[in-house]
């Protein structure tokens, strides 16, 4: 196979998995975005209809299960050593820019296993955010930033409102689970992004998101808009979720695999208002 035909195939499947493929390519000689996150490869074209086709083709590519290998030094910690590893409030995405909401990320660790890519959407342009250990505390964990793989990937995001800062307003971390608070500012239970075979007489499926797509939002809006990416043996597809001072709302339109073979209850209910 010469380089040319090995860049066609590697470009495809990276388009079937909702990746932009020039942000790999570029991703070596990728600059230091504000804020300290790093910005990889080149802002390429995105919208909505553009990741449902991607999830169309996902579906209709043979499943692949992503790594959950963790290094040892990160897979050796517990509960509370993981939790004591901090994101830089100052480093969250859009901190400089006076907008209503921030994004901030989460390590990987306990049971976080997989890693989940994560893009910012701006102007109708999309790019990858790239991990950096540099914007997370590791003081009072034991871990040495040197233990961290350069490469390593986040577990999840964090989203913060103006109206309390230190205090995150919603949670994407783990599998397709998701959960926000509600008008007294409390967590209520997790959601899930979809549920495949509960109740069965054979194992529970758990679908999971391999990407987010944050949409920066309007100044002094109100509205943030996050685009994600599912995957399982049985089902890709596309959501958009809508979160601010209404109840969040979720479109999920689903694309079934040949081996699927029952998905017994609907997606779980969307979380309430930020």
């Amino acid at each position: 196979m010469d380089r040319r035909e090995w860049m066609q195939r590697a470009g495809s499947a990276l388009f079937a998995a909702g990746v932009p493929f020039a942000a790999l390519v570029e991703g070596a000689f990728a600059a230091p975005a504000p804020g300290g996150l790093r910005r990889l490869g080149k802002p390429e074209p995105f919208d909505y209809a553009k990741l449902k086709g991607a999830a169309r083709q996902l579906g209709d590519s043979p499943y692949r299960a992503r790594p959950d290998a963790l290094p040892k030094s990160i897979a050796a910690l517990n509960w509370d050593r993981w939790q004591s590893i901090r994101f830089r409030a100052d480093q969250s995405l859009w901190a400089a820019d006076h907008l209503r909401y921030q994004v901030r990320f989460t390590h990987l660790g306990f049971t976080m296993k997989k890693p989940v890519r994560m893009y910012v959407i701006e102007n109708g342009q999309v790019q990858e955010l790239g991990f950096d250990r540099t914007v997370f505390d590791y003081s009072r964990s034991g871990l040495k930033p040197a233990e961290v793989p350069e490469n390593l990937g986040f577990a999840g995001l964090r989203v913060n409102f103006h109206t309390d800062w230190p205090s995150d307003m919603a949670s994407f971390e783990g599998a397709s689970y998701f959960r926000a608070i509600d008008g007294d500012l409390q967590y209520g239970m997790s959601q899930r992004g979809l549920a495949v075979d509960t109740g069965m007489p054979y194992p529970e499926e758990w679908p999971e998101f391999i990407a987010y797509y944050l949409e920066r939002p309007q100044k002094d809006s109100d509205l943030l808009t996050i685009y994600g990416l599912l995957d399982s043996p049985s089902v890709a597809g596309a959501y958009r979720c809508g979160c601010g001072a209404v109840p969040a709302q979720v479109d999920r339109p689903h694309r079934h695999r040949p081996r699927h073979q029952h998905v017994p209850v609907r997606p779980e209910r969307p979380a309430r208002s930020l």
